[in-house]
Order: C-alpha cells, then structure tokens, then sequence
C-alpha cells in the first residue's frame, strides 16, 4: 500500500514518546491476613491479567482472576500447609506446558512450594529444600535447558539456594553470602549470556555479585552500599542505556532513604549513586519503563511511610524526586503488570499490616479510541463498514456524493463517533487515512467542542486520490474535544474545489481513530 504520510498541527505538538509519568489509586483488594510476595499473570489463559499473593496466615496462596478494566473476582486460596509460612512468590512455567505455575517460599519449614497450573487451576506440586527461613526468591534460567531455575534468600543462615528444575523437582545447592541476606535478583550482569545473581546483605552493609559458570553461581565479588545505611530489596535494571544491567539496592539507616544504584561497566560496579526514596525504611523494588520513553523508571515501596516513592527516569541515568502515593500499611513487595488491558505497566503492592493489595493503575500510557460508529450526514455509503475503519489494510469505508446545487455546499460529510470512557485528556490527535477517486476536492476536519455545542475547523486541505494520512494534533484545552463520559467526535467534509461539479465521485475511508494522552 503506498500512502502519502501527512501530519498537520493545531495549537502546539505533543512530543513523541513523552508522556508524564502518573498513577492513579490506590483500589484496595482485601487478603488473607499478612500479606508478602505478589505475582501477576495470565494465569488461566483468558488475555487478562491476573494476581496471586502470598498470606502468612492461615498458609495460603490467593489467586485473584482478572475480570477486565482493573476489575478482580474474590479471592480462589490454594493451601500450603498449616504452618508452613508462604512468603516469597514468583509465578513462571516449572513444567514447561505453557500454563504460568507458581512458586513459593515456605520460610517455617525452609523449602520452597509450588503450585501447579492446569488451566487456572492449581494443585501443590514439587518442593525444594532451602536454607534456614527463606524470605526472597528469583527465578531465571541457570543452566540453558529451557525450564526456569530459582534462587531463595535464607535469611538466618546467611546463604542463598541455587534450586536447580529438573523437571519434577529441584536439585539444590547452598552458597555462602553476606550477614542478613534480604533479596535477590537475576540476570545477565557480565555479558557472557547466562544469568548471575545479585543478593543484599543488610546487616554487612553490601550486594553480592556471584557469576554463572554452567549453572553455578561461584565465584563472588561484594560491594558496599555505604557505611550509613544498610540494603534491603534489590533489582536489576539498564539504567543508563549502555546495555549493561545496573544494581538498584533499596538502602536505609541513619536517617538516610535511598534508592542506590551501581552502575555496570562490563560486570564491574561502581559506587553507589543515591536518590531518595521518598519515604522512610525503603524496602522493595519495581525497575520498567513505566512512561514508554525507553528509560527505565524505578518504584520502590517505603514501609514506616505507608507510601510507594515513584522515580522518573529522564534518559540521563539519573532520577528526579520521587513523587509519593499512599498505599496500606506496611507496603512491602511489588508486581508489575498491565492489569486493566490499556498496555500501561501497573502496580499491585501488597501490604503486611493492613491485609490488602493495592493497586495502581498507570495513567501515563495514551488512550487510542476507535470509532464505534459512524453516520453520513450528507452523501450515501457505497460499500464497506465499521471494521474497515480499525486498520490500515485497503479494507475501506466508502461513500458518494449527493449531487448539489448550492455552491460552497458539502455534498459528502461523515461523522464519526468514538469512546475513551472517563479520561482526563493532557493531549489529542485525530488521525484520518483517506482518498477520493476524483482531483479536484477539498477535505475539512471538525471536531466537534461538548462544551460550546459546536463543530470547530481544525484541518482543511486538499484531497488526495492516494491514501493519504493526516493527523491533527490538539496540546492546548484538549477537553473540550472530549465530553466528561469520553465521548470524542469529528466530522470529514469534501466539496469541489472550484466549481460546481455535478458529477458522482467517492471518498474511501481506510483507517480512523483518535490518541488520549492522558
């Protein structure tokens, strides 16, 4: 398909790929009581996705379905054992079917669990023996042989867990760390391939580096965090761009709440660089691309706040202030996910001492609305219907004219009618593919202002015979163009250019829809 690509601009330009960084909640969802590690989803294969959370008491993994639009059902609980203390949670396929399985700490009984997945129903499947009160887990792929591997933190012994799948159990082994491990996470920290580990030692003040030779974590290299403060969650993340994975530490002490991170150079760290947390007793960490300017943006949770601190990345390596929200009492991990279907990254947070999750929703991701419907105001519809509108395929709505006599009149003009649903718009554009099969005409684009009641003139041009794309980009008062229920609007016109044309011609409409930045 060859297209003329044309863009045209009202008012001033939204930048590309810059979009503020905002979420909105909290919304509540009650748990068991004690609350610890969270995963997200697809979990019964229906596109949404879904929340599991580990609760202490009474011993049970809660698994909340996705019913669409942020919406969950009530809790399905999967007991582990009495007593046995599910902590940590990670959902990935240990069976290799296809179905995300989870997997748990049990830090009473120093194992990990397991649930397996058969259609978003889960069965307890195998364990692993860990060390001594593990409280933190990650998983990753240890040894190349397509199931995933787990690593558990175990706290009271200080000493990590390699659990290596065999397929229908683990083979473990243990491997000495720092005092007080608290976290760990996984991935490719010196370029060779395979994932290496990095683990938190609270009460020695450092990280952990150990890397990956054919799925053994040997040898080690630690590094301090700062005499000051002591870490606890840790993460991994290419924070500066330079391809390496960098080391986000949530460190505190002293009166001191950071995020630290450790630049990479080629498996080496650097220094701690610290930005504040926002809060107080930093704890866990999230690292995404939360706003899609393809930099890596940090949440961290902060316990004695009661607040997640949310850190915008700008493309320098560096992070802003952190901007706060409140959250239930004693925030501790964080899951990432699109949890209400719009392809922003969301947030579940679960809370130990208030025995809820909460959930943010990321309102920084643009809203693209379809037409839901359209109407010729004047002219008729040849061929074609609604869903030749949705894509640019050469599938097309097609119209005529009616003949008319009164000059300067539009004898073709269709409306076209579209839904966001409750949006707060910080920008718009409307962006019309089109052609007529007759030189000659003019195309006007209204849209249509829910406040004045009237249509306003925001492109008026030439018609193409080639598919041709406009887009019209609105920056300033955007809400007018859209009504308080999301409703959005816009009417296409074409007329003869110069003299009256009697004859019959078309306009083919090929792909319509509208941009929210929100």
């Amino acid at each position: 398909m060859n297209r003329l690509s044309i863009v045209a601009f009202a008012a001033c330009l939204i930048p590309a790929a810059a979009f503020a960084l905002a979420f909105s909640g909290p919304n509540n969802l009650a748990t068991g009581e004690r609350p610890a590690g969270v995963a997200v989803g697809d979990f019964n294969g229906d596109g949404r996705t879904d929340i599991a959370v580990a609760t202490d008491n009474l011993d049970k993994i809660e698994v909340f379905f996705g019913a669409g639009g942020g919406a969950f059902s009530a809790p399905t609980a999967y007991l582990t054992g009495a007593g046995t203390g599910p902590d940590a949670l990670r959902a990935a396929d240990v069976d290799g079917d296809l179905d995300l399985d989870l997997v748990f700490t049990l830090h009473n009984v120093n194992q990990i669990g397991t649930l397996i997945n058969s259609g978003g129903v889960f069965a307890l499947g195998p364990t692993g023996a860990t060390g001594v009160n593990p409280i933190g887990l990650a998983s990753g792929n240890l040894n190349a042989d397509a199931l995933p591997d787990f690593v558990a933190v175990n706290r009271d012994d200080n000493s990590i867990t390699v659990l290596l799948n065999t397929g229908g159990g683990f083979a473990a082994s243990n491997v000495a760390v720092g005092l007080d491990p608290r976290s760990v996470a996984l991935g490719d920290l010196d370029g060779d391939g395979d994932s290496d580990a990095v683990v938190s030692n609270h009460d020695s003040r450092t990280v952990s580096v150990l890397f990956n030779s054919a799925g053994t974590l040997g040898s080690q290299v630690t590094y301090s965090v700062g005499g000051n403060v002591r870490p606890a969650g840790v993460a991994l993340g290419d924070v500066d761009g330079d391809l390496d994975l960098d080391i986000l530490a949530a460190t505190s002490g002293n009166g001191l709440n950071f995020v630290s991170v450790l630049k990479n150079t080629g498996g080496v760290f650097g220094a701690p660089i610290n930005f504040n947390s926002g809060g107080v007793n930093p704890d866990s960490l999230a690292v995404a691309d939360f706003d899609q300017d393809g930099d890596r943006d940090v949440v961290v949770t902060n316990q004695d706040s009661n607040t997640i601190g949310i850190l915008v990345n700008p493309g320098t390596g560096t992070f802003g202030a952190a901007t706060t929200m409140p959250t239930g009492t004693t925030p501790g991990p964080i899951a990432v996910g699109d949890l209400n279907g719009d392809s922003g990254l969301d947030l579940a947070v679960s809370n130990r001492d208030s025995n809820n999750l909460s959930l943010f929703m990321n309102e920084s991701v643009p809203v693209q609305v379809n037409p839901t419907a359209f109407s010729f105001f004047r002219g008729q519809q040849v061929s074609g219907g609604l869903s030749d509108l949705l894509i640019s395929d050469d599938l097309k709505l097609v119209g005529r004219n009616f003949i008319v006599l009164t000059p300067g009149e539009a004898p073709l003009q269709v409306v076209f009618d579209g839904s966001a649903g409750a949006v707060t718009p910080t920008g718009l554009t409307f962006t019309l593919e089109a052609s007529v099969s007759t030189a000659g005409l003019s195309q006007t684009i209204e849209m249509f202002n829910w406040l004045t009641g009237l249509y306003e003139t925001v492109d008026a041009r030439s018609a193409s015979t080639a598919d041709s794309t406009v887009t019209v980009t609105i920056a300033t008062n955007p809400g007018r163009f859209v009504s308080g229920t999301g409703a959005v609007r816009a009417k296409v016109s074409y007329k003869p250019s110069g003299p009256i044309n009697a004859g019959i011609w078309q306009a083919r409409f090929d792909y319509v829809h509208w941009i929210i930045a929100r």
